[in-house]
């Protein structure tokens, strides 16, 4: 309490003042959060080395899996 009251007299503010500008810095603040796949994917950062080359093709075989219910 006593650094909040300090910080707001430095800027010549009441306390209350001071602790929403402190909420209002924090609460605006973008959020660091990883992009989603859909973003990476169209993004210039997913861009694959021109000379690797990927086997893309499907296989048509039907998978089968045993399912225990």
């Amino acid at each position: 309490m006593q650094e909040l009251n300090l910080r707001a007299a430095t800027h010549g503010i009441s306390s209350e003042e001071e602790h929403r500008r402190i909420l209002g810095e924090i609460l605006l603040k973008p959020l660091d959060v990883k992009p989603s796949l859909i973003y990476y994917l169209i993004s210039q950062e997913s861009e694959v080395e021109p000379g690797i080359d990927f086997d893309l093709t499907r296989s048509r075989e039907v998978e089968s899996r045993f399912i225990e219910i």
